[in-house]
């Protein structure tokens, strides 16, 4: 039953049988762990209310696991792509060991993991729950017997024993209290428990599970819906675009293609257009916090990316046994793109502006087919549109 609309929950917010709201581990790692920004960042809003921003102990450790090895393995890629500064550029060893410090500071994988994670319960004035008080052994032992969600009648299900725990946790929190609990999560077990409790209510997506809480926005909402309609939000097409750009290193676009010869890519510029207007886009979104008079959404947009890459190419020497180069090429592909965006709308004077646009990481592939060197413009030199220093 707690599968509900938004608009159940939003009611469910207002007579105040909803007190609390959860992330599970899989929609902080949607998010990229963007703690400091994007919507992560928006539970902060819940250090100020009456609702409980509720942490569990045993996903805060699967957050802390899965952070710490993403942060030592950057640290890693980045200090190793540093290695062939010494040779093609001659920088010395103790100059590429201060921009790593620059980089990274003095603090390893595991401390900047806690310094961040702290920063964020504080932030969020985060209810931290022990598991292991709340949840008895035979309650998990009991459903995991009988294949009761969270556990499914497969082998693999002695990996949803933390699901259980965290679960059966929020129930018991939501007995004590008298309170149902928002769980945000994109698991499929958590979905089928949920189905069968009254006191945790699923929803997959942070933004729509914020806006439950926004009902001091309404009238807000219907007011940006309208100046959007009129089209009294100034400059609305050029701020979003500017903003996306200037953020462009957050869409991250991969390319595959099929070539004779052994290639390697980058990257090296992105731009985003978009022939139609932005408005009617902008009209269907999501409140994610409102206080001060100013309106926080998130939004999608359908916009056109253009990707630039460049190709380097090789054929292998059987000879000397090694690869050596088969020319470049520049490529390029536009294709249309879903990007997520939240707008920060401030009103006043009869009209609401944008007072800051955040784009949200973003991925996709290209496709190109096959490609090959462009000899003609490695003969004649670089190629105009090639990357420069």
């Amino acid at each position: 039953m707690p599968v509900v609309s938004l608009e159940k929950l939003k009611h469910a917010v207002i007579d105040g049988s909803v007190g609390a709201i959860t992330v599970d581990t899989s929609v902080v790692e949607r998010h990229q762990f963007g703690f400091e920004s994007g919507v992560l960042a928006k539970l902060a809003q819940f250090s100020h209310a009456e609702t409980d921003h509720i942490v569990l102990d045993i996903v805060l450790h699967e957050i802390r696991s899965h952070l710490r090895s993403e942060a030592d393995l950057v640290r890693s890629q980045v200090k190793n792509a540093l290695k062939p500064l010494g040779n093609s550029w001659g920088i010395e060893k103790s100059d590429r060991d201060a921009a790593l410090t620059l980089l990274f500071g003095e603090q390893g994988g595991e401390a900047r993991t806690e310094q961040r994670l702290l920063t964020f319960l504080q932030d969020s004035s985060a209810v931290l729950l022990t598991c292991s008080e709340l949840v008895s052994l035979n309650d998990v032992l009991s459903r995991f017997v009988g294949t009761k969600a969270p556990f499914g009648n497969t082998e693999a299900k002695k990996h949803e024993f933390p699901d259980a725990v965290a679960l059966l946790a929020l129930e018991a929190w939501a007995v004590k209290n008298e309170k149902a609990v928002i769980a945000v999560s994109r698991d499929a077990d958590w979905k089928r428990y949920c189905i069968d409790s009254h006191r945790v209510y699923f929803i997959e997506d942070l933004a729509q599970a914020l806006s439950a809480f926004q009902a001091d926005a309404d009238d807000a909402s219907t007011l940006l819906g309208a100046l959007l309609a009129e089209g009294k939000v100034p400059n609305l097409d050029e701020i979003i675009l500017e903003g996306i750009r200037s953020q462009s290193d957050k869409i991250d676009v991969d390319m595959e293609a099929s070539a004779s010869w052994y290639y390697e890519f980058e990257l090296y510029n992105i731009e985003v257009s978009s022939e139609a207007l932005l408005a009617d886009q902008v009209k269907v979104f999501d409140v994610v916090e409102f206080e001060d008079n100013a309106l926080v959404i998130k939004t999608s947009l359908a916009l056109d990316v253009t990707a630039h890459f460049s190709v380097n190419f090789q054929a292998w020497d059987g000879i000397d046994r090694e690869y050596l180069s088969a020319g470049s090429a520049s490529i390029q592909q536009t294709e249309r793109m879903v990007l997520e965006v939240i707008l920060t709308m401030v009103f006043g004077n009869g009209t609401a502006t944008i007072d800051s646009v955040e784009l949200l990481p973003s991925s996709s592939t290209m496709y190109f087919g096959e490609i090959e060197p462009d000899w003609m413009n490695d003969r004649a030199g670089p190629v105009d549109n090639e990357p420069t220093d």
